[in-house]
């Protein structure tokens, strides 16, 4: 037996299969019988195939821990459940009972299933040139290989969820190979993932952060592969994983190409192979990174994406209309009036601020506002775990002026997803906190650095104590501004 097949055949007597699977189908059918509304056959079946094809892989690594596969059970269930829940909504409560006609309150929603039907040729479909005509180009493949039942869309987007869960911790082991601790911080890598509940809720519900935060972790883990020609027996996986992560990011929002060339050009090796080694790693990201360029050009060509100019240009945007749309945003309005009208220069001064934002929100007290989406959003506003995260984020950037640094590529892959991060609020003004989330894959590695290596020092005690108190003082003030 190779040592491949060893692999997989202990995989498959992890407790975490022998023992979850059948309790998982217990959850579902409870959860299915109290909501009904997702087909049943589809939705458990559906969770079977993601788990198996997550947890399968992460299993037979030597890097795994039961405490990892536990997890990435616990976020699997909690995936699908919510996408019984939402689709009891759609479905049942809102619909007429026809999975294939669910009601989609949300207008990006509503906007990607309708374009999905019109590429599958339906007849009531309508056709939607904004916001979601790529996205729902890519929905409309999927239906058109699965059939027309709003359940399996999501369950992909679940299935990309709990993927990026495993690429992360795969990242994360990867950058820190050479350390004692490398199994620690993948598995803690699951565990911070699976708590942040906007990043998991994006499973839930049609958009595209989804795919786009697999794309950003199929492109990381595929980087680093490369990167280490001399470790990886064949680059046909990474080659794959690219061109998986280039073809969901053209449909999905296609100028986040960009973030995917940054991750393979900062993923490139200097001088940690030997020579001949480092020169075909360097000349494979090379390639990599100029077709996806090419790529991007060639969208931008053909008017599939908008070019670098009108993707900064912003002056024309409004947080308030005239008919009272976006009125949730009228707090922030009220403090910065006219942001969108405003120079680069003064944007650039107020970006600490805006940045702030975009972490502080969703707000947890503002649960209510956007279940449109459906019922799982009021989750998404429990923010405490993503607050936490930053805190750690923030300890971790000071340390790395000191002794006892991260590894380089950690630490590269940190800054690009803080790059991108703080360009999302510089752009939108801190107001859509969900366009970080497809950035978490390059984040989450180095909390969980900071959280297994320095978390005994004395210093990370008093900077958590006293980013609590600071995180309450904001937080209340958040309050009394937003309902003042």
């Amino acid at each position: 037996m190779s040592t491949t097949e060893q692999a997989i055949h202990s995989a498959l007597r992890a407790p975490a299969l022998r023992y979850g699977i059948p309790a998982g189908f217990c959850i579902l059918g409870a959860i299915l019988l109290m909501m009904p509304g997702a087909s049943p056959l589809i939705t458990v079946a559906g969770w079977a195939v993601i788990y198996v094809c997550v947890v399968l892989p992460y299993t037979s690594q030597p890097w795994s821990s039961r405490v990892g596969a536990w997890t990435i059970f616990a976020a699997s269930l909690l995936l699908v459940s919510g996408i019984a829940l939402n689709c009891h909504y759609y479905i049942d409560v809102w619909g007429d009972g026809d999975p294939s006609r669910p009601v989609l309150m949300n207008y990006d929603a509503w906007s990607a299933w309708n374009n999905a039907l019109v590429v599958n040729g339906r007849d009531d479909a309508m056709p939607c040139p904004w916001p979601a005509q790529g996205y729902g180009r890519f929905v409309g493949i999927i239906v058109a290989i699965s059939g027309q039942d709003i359940c399996i869309p999501l369950l992909f987007n679940a299935l990309c969820i709990l993927a990026t869960i495993v690429l992360t911790a795969a990242i994360a082991q990867r950058c820190c190979s050479g350390g004692d601790n490398s199994r620690s911080i993948a598995t803690c890598s699951i565990v911070i993932a699976s708590t942040l509940c906007y990043f998991m809720v994006s499973g839930t519900i049609l958009i595209k952060d989804a795919p786009l935060a697999a794309s950003v972790a199929l492109s990381a883990w595929a980087a680093m592969r490369l990167g280490d020609i001399e470790r990886s027996r064949s680059l046909t996986p990474a080659c794959a994983a690219l061109i998986a992560a280039a073809f969901m990011t053209s449909f999905a929002r296609p100028n986040y190409l960009i973030v995917l060339i940054s991750i393979i050009i900062v993923a490139a090796p200097r001088r940690e192979l030997r020579h001949g080694a480092s020169c075909r790693a360097m000349h494979a990201a090379a390639i990599a990174a100029a077709c996806i360029a090419l790529l991007w050009l060639l969208l931008q060509l053909f008017g599939h994406a908008e070019s670098i100019s009108s993707y900064t240009d912003i002056h024309t945007r409004n947080l308030i209309s005239t008919d009272g749309h976006a009125e949730h945003h009228s707090a922030y309005n009220n403090l910065f009036s006219g942001y969108f009208n405003i120079s680069p220069w003064q944007r650039l001064l107020l970006l600490p601020v805006t940045t702030a934002i975009q972490v502080m929100i969703p707000l947890p007290w503002t649960y209510d506002k956007y279940l449109m989406f459906g019922p799982t959003m009021a989750y998404a506003h429990m923010s405490f775990a993503r607050y936490a995260v930053c805190g750690v984020l923030l300890y971790f950037a000071a340390r790395q002026f000191g002794e006892n640094r991260a590894p380089r590529a950690i630490l590269k892959f940190g800054i690009v997803g803080v790059v991108f991060y703080i360009a999302a609020a510089y752009q939108f003004g801190g107001t859509i906190s969900r366009y970080g989330i497809p950035l978490l894959p390059l984040l989450v590695p180095c909390a969980a650095y900071a959280c297994v290596k320095y978390r005994h020092e004395r210093a990370f005690g008093i900077w958590a104590l006293a980013y609590t108190i600071i995180m309450t003082a904001a937080l209340i003030i958040c309050h009394h501004i937003t309902n003042s």
